[in-house]
């Protein structure tokens, strides 16, 4: 028990760096002992201890060798199998641990489940390992499958299922106790009776289905418990954020109370600078064990000379910071660089690509075009919105964009489509568009009709799957300078309005129900980045970008 003593004694002096969620977990355990409500039994503490240190590492470089714990790790198995209630019964039932990638989160789960199997639990124990699919619950069965058959104090004790190289179910003989996965299309209607239950990564479950399922199956257990580990993820409506996570805090800083909850949040704080390498540690407690610090800094250093889904993919998955659209994309000062001195007349006949964004007839509407000729890239926008919708906003720029030419006021109280159609047309006898592409949500069928014998026109989704390759290219051509926009006042304050959802795969794409006005013309830039994308991929005999 030397190791996890020490834990707390570190934490508690800040010889251990922390995160305010660790310190917290660390003066609830010193709290709890001096309150004596439950017991804390350091010989079970130790069992589990010991147990993990005669398993084997079946992967890497340590293939072979036995684990060895640390400090942190010591505490979070300690705690969740020494607590005890005065019946003797286990206290925790539930515990939720947060970790960066690359932190042993699997071998952890792995661990706890051969010894709930072997070890801790009653005859015929169940471990479901659940993910939102089968597959995917599946890697947790195979490693539990693959430390058993590694460690040869246990390797004749159970009896491993495989399916080719991978193992899909383990028996522990001596109690028929089994661990195997469970998907959101898994069938668990024949003897599915938990006593354990393994949720990994569940920022990524978009509901609480799977953890459900399993724990309204434990009814009849004397000792049910159920193991959350997961990154950060891209989504705070997600139930790991918006339920599971908050939950909690609050019950670590004291405002719930769950005594049969443990929680270990490792993350850094708020307000902590990302680029400071000292504070990567408290997301990453495994730093320089499993997490290669090398990996860390050349994953910095993307990040940062890349930008965009890479940064915000680098600090979700590494510092488990949680993103979502609340983040700005594009720092104003970066935007206002990209404004260069140039002759539009040299434009005139030129090569470009276009991107349209249609919206309803009381909205404003944007057309894009991107001039592929030059470096960096010239950039042109044209707004329409109708006189009916400028007159009664109380917004006095949209009043001075017109006078100034910036945006195109249409006759009447809703936009002219036709109004519109001509306007691109003339475009296309001016330049050399090589394509359109626009989103169909909106489209206006007789405007694209009305153009489409002029230049060729694509339909473009406007998913994150679909948006997210071409978000990423306008964040890269931006941030390297790459594009010239010509200081439009239109667009810098669009780009100021901007926030972007971001999905389970860490493609984003701006969102406009959550933006704090009118992105337009964004959408139409990243449509025209699409098309340029697309004609790219075509001139070198590959599909169509979308």
């Amino acid at each position: 028990m030397k190791r996890f003593y020490q834990y707390i004694a570190d934490v508690s002096s800040g010889k251990e760096i922390v995160g305010e969620f660790i310190k917290l977990a660390v003066k609830r355990h010193i709290a709890d002992i001096e309150k004596g409500e439950f017991i804390f039994d350091e010989n079970e503490a130790q069992a589990i201890i010991s147990f993990a240190e005669i398993c084997r590492h079946w992967k890497g470089d340590k293939a072979g060798e036995t684990i060895v714990l640390e400090n942190w790790q010591c505490f979070y198995f300690g705690s969740l199998m020494g607590w005890k209630k005065k019946n003797g019964k286990r206290r925790f039932q539930r515990s939720y641990l947060q970790l960066s990638r690359k932190n042993a989160k699997t071998t952890m789960l792995a661990i706890l489940s051969i010894y709930h199997m072997a070890i801790e639990g009653e005859s015929g124990s169940q471990v479901y390992c659940g993910a939102t699919k089968e597959e995917q619950a599946r890697i947790l069965i195979n490693d539990i499958g693959q430390i058993i058959n590694k460690t040869p104090q246990l390797r004749k004790l159970f009896k491993l299922f495989r399916n080719g190289t991978t193992y899909r179910r383990v028996l522990f003989l001596a109690k028929e106790s089994i661990a195997a996965p469970l998907g959101a299309d898994s069938d668990t209607s024949d003897g599915f009776d938990p006593s354990m239950g393994m949720i990994d990564e569940y920022h990524a479950h978009k509901n609480d289905k799977i953890l459900d399922i399993i724990e309204s199956g434990m009814g009849a257990r004397l000792e049910p418990l159920l193991n959350i580990i997961t990154t950060a993820g891209f989504n705070k409506n997600l139930p790991c954020y918006a339920v599971t996570r908050k939950t909690g805090i609050e019950i670590l800083k004291g405002i719930k109370q769950d005594d049969n909850y443990l929680i270990l949040i490792y993350e850094i704080d708020e307000g902590d600078d990302w680029n400071n390498k000292q504070c990567w540690i408290k997301s990453n407690p495994n730093y320089n064990v499993s997490v290669n610090p090398e990996y860390l800094e050349s994953r910095y250093n993307k990040a940062k000379n890349e930008g965009g889904t890479t940064e915000v993919n680098f600090q979700t998955k590494n510092l488990n910071v949680w993103t979502d659209s609340e983040s700005t994309w594009i720092a104003d000062d970066i935007w206002n660089s990209c404004n260069f001195p140039f002759d539009l007349e040299l434009l005139n006949g030129a090569s470009c690509v276009g991107g349209l964004d249609l919206a309803t007839k009381n909205d404003l509407c944007s057309f894009s075009l991107i001039f592929t000729g030059f470096d960096p890239m010239p950039v042109l926008w044209w707004f329409w919105l109708s006189e009916h919708m400028i007159e009664k906003s109380n917004d006095d720029n949209y009043r001075n964009w017109v006078k100034k030419g910036h945006i195109i006021s249409t006759p009447g109280d809703a936009i002219d489509h036709d109004f519109i159609g001509v306007k691109i047309i003339e475009l296309s006898q001016k330049y050399n568009i090589s394509g359109i592409s626009f989103d169909q949500r909106y489209a206006h069928h007789g405007l694209i009709k009305q153009i489409r014998d002029s230049v060729d026109v694509h339909e473009l989704g406007q998913s994150c799957n679909v948006l997210g390759v071409p978000t990423s290219e306008a964040d890269k051509l931006i941030k390297n300078r790459s594009i010239n926009h010509f200081g439009n006042p239109v667009m810098r304050w669009m780009m100021s309005n901007v926030v972007m959802i971001i999905d389970s795969n860490a493609n984003m794409k701006p969102d406009k129900n959550k933006s704090a006005d009118k992105i337009d013309g964004v959408a139409a830039f990243i449509n025209a980045i699409a098309e340029m994308m697309t004609i790219e991929n075509e001139e070198i005999g590959e599909v169509r970008f979308i």
